[in-house]
């Protein structure tokens, strides 16, 4: 027997929302799906209501964390993710109820993670209907390249999808750093097209919600069946809480290659052409990033035993005779000094392409 009462509410699709009462009203949202395919789906948002200027607290129950923190570990070089319910409070404060994690049918790249739609809309129709719970946000990780803050992608899928009518929209991205999970909330906020870093707190209390057969169960039909890694070493950081992961030995997860790796990406993303975004893959231990810059696909790619070899740079130019190679020198340590030569040596070729 479940231990809460069900309320029911009738689902209306509508295009926008003209006024939204102080509880939850159903508007469309917009997800992305496996195959990479815009999907508006009738989800819950809550609109704002006398916020205040504190800066606000996202509280994580427990054992929620635990299950966050071991589907970032089951793909430790993919990205993975999920969706949260719950309310806002009347002081800006998010407060999550459940967190759901990748369905079945999902699919994880190493730069972009696509939930089932059919799980989402299964959860979600049931959360919303059942106990009135509000779709406030979602989920996904970052892996190994500490990249904490949204990309460009992730900022230009939430602004141009934003529903109308919402004035929030909580992210959280996971990231494993010095064998750890961390959470890292952004708070958007539509009114003023910002977006805020914001505090993180788990509580040390378990879910109420997962103690309901009825609730948990659901959850459970259609989610991803995957072998989870349990959590070897747990404590309360200012991030929250962590879990421990091995490294495996490469540059880029050392606290000066992760910085590296934040500071490289935050150059890029201001050379890149807008309609495109930055990728991460990693090949036999190395790391490339992958973006286009006028006509040139360019790649970007740090061997495995970076510095002891160069890093290479190839543009991919539509109709040229051929690929354009270049290195830039390898080093006797790892160092940001490379980040600079490697940016203004792709700004100094690129323009002089012709297709």
């Amino acid at each position: 027997m479940s231990a809460f009462p069900r309320i029911q509410i009738h689902f209306v699709m509508q295009q926008s929302v003209k006024a939204l009462p102080a509880t939850c009203n159903n508007i469309q949202v917009y997800l992305q799906g496996a195959a990479n395919e815009s999907y508006v789906d009738k989800l819950s948002v809550y609109k704002k209501r006398n916020m205040s200027n504190e800066r606000p607290v996202v509280l994580i129950f427990r054992d929620d964390f635990d299950r966050v923190a071991n589907w970032v570990l089951t793909y430790p070089d993919r990205e993975t993710g999920g969706q949260m319910f719950g309310l806002w409070t009347h002081d800006r404060k998010p407060y999550i109820n459940i967190i759901i994690g990748p369905g079945q049918n999902c699919s994880h790249g190493t730069h972009s993670f696509h939930q089932d739609i059919d799980y989402l809309k299964h959860v979600g129709t049931f959360l919303n209907t059942e106990f009135m719970m509000c779709h406030i946000g979602e989920w996904h990780s970052h892996h190994r390249l500490r990249l904490r803050q949204p990309s460009s992608g992730d900022l230009n899928s939430i602004w141009k999808h934003f529903p109308a009518g919402v004035e929030h929209f909580l992210l959280i991205i996971a990231t494993i750093e010095d064998d750890h999970v961390r959470l890292n909330p952004w708070l958007f906020t539509a009114s003023t097209h910002t977006y805020d870093a914001i505090e993180v707190k788990i509580m040390q209390k378990d879910n109420v919600f997962m103690r309901d057969d009825i609730v948990s169960n659901r959850i459970s039909e259609g989610a991803e069946k995957t072998m989870l890694p349990q959590p070897r070493n747990t404590s309360q950081a200012l991030n929250g809480k962590s879990v421990e992961q091995q490294n495996e030995g490469r540059w880029f997860l050392t606290d000066r290659g992760a910085y590296i790796v934040q500071f490289l990406n935050s150059k890029l993303e201001k050379i890149i052409d807008q309609s495109s975004s930055i990728e991460k893959t990693f090949t036999q231990g190395g790391l490339t990033f992958s973006f286009r810059r006028k006509t040139c696909r360019v790649a970007i790619t740090f061997p495995q035993d970076f510095p002891n070899s160069a890093v290479k740079i190839v543009c991919n130019t539509p109709g040229a005779a051929g690929p354009l190679e270049w290195t830039i020198g390898h080093t006797e340590h790892i160092s940001v000094e490379i980040v600079d030569p490697i940016v203004q040596s792709i700004k100094d070729v690129v323009p002089t392409v012709r297709t």
